[in-house]
């Protein structure tokens, strides 16, 4: 677990390349369909203070670490291990339990550069795998003084261009099956983009104000999707502590 800094203020992320709600920005935002589509979303908690879910074993319970103090102050008088602990919550009833022991956040492997073709006007700057290999995807700087992002997807001999596009966009994980990639988009709000890959289609998780939506989990079977909004309110090192967010797919 990383070292913890309580933030009272709220932080920003990145850097800006101009006005947000410009045309040009919001073109490939807007291309992306609603996620309601595919699935609809539920709310699991409602203090802003979770971080690092993931399904418990049978997908009834799901875990997450939990900020047990909200203002500095307090948090001054108290070690660093005892300012967060891990928590479960019951997705039928919200009842909350206290864990026994630590769980492990699992982080979204890196896969080998070599699967990726030699870019001459973009740096590769991330490459992932789905966890049986079938496709593949990497994200590149496009230009590093704005931090300009692309995403593309391998699949076969394939490569497709899954963003575009001046607002960046941050790949995040394979689903477990491989059927869904998540990536963030936007450097704060963010929009949390759900790539299908085999109906070849992009959606985006809908929000009616302006938070920051990222660090997705997936079910085993891939039903269900979890992921955290925050406010930036109070953060583990680079990581911002939010609600926890549950997501059914249909199929």
């Amino acid at each position: 677990m990383k070292s913890f800094y309580l933030l009272a203020a709220l932080l920003i992320l990145g850097c800006s390349t101009g006005d947000e709600n410009s045309p040009k920005k919001m073109d490939f935002l807007d291309s992306l369909r609603p996620s309601s589509e595919i699935g609809s979303l539920e709310r699991l908690t409602d203090d802003g203070r979770g971080l690092y879910p993931i399904f418990a074993p049978g997908d009834s319970l799901v875990y997450f670490n939990r900020l047990l103090v909200t203002d500095a102050e307090t948090a001054a008088g108290i070690t660093e291990e005892d300012l967060v602990e891990p928590y479960g919550i019951d997705i039928a009833d919200r009842e909350l339990y206290t864990l026994s022991g630590d769980y492990r956040y699992p982080r979204q492997a890196q896969a080998q550069y070599n699967r990726v073709p030699k870019r001459y006007t973009e740096y590769v700057s991330m490459v992932i795998a789905s966890p049986d290999s079938s496709v593949a995807a990497f994200e590149t700087t496009v230009d590093t003084r704005f931090d300009w992002r692309a995403i593309y997807l391998i699949k076969g001999d394939s490569i497709i261009q899954l963003t575009f596009g001046d607002k960046p966009c941050f790949l995040d994980r394979f689903s477990n099956t491989g059927r869904y990639l998540t990536a963030v988009c936007g450097t704060g709000p963010t929009w949390i983009m759900i790539y299908d890959t085999y109906t070849a289609t992009g959606y985006k998780i809908e929000k009616s104000d302006e938070p920051i939506d990222y660090m997705t989990s997936f079910s085993p079977d891939d039903k269900m999707m979890l992921f955290i909004r925050s406010k930036k309110e109070y953060s583990n090192d680079y990581d911002y502590f939010g609600d926890v967010w549950l997501f059914r797919f249909d199929d």
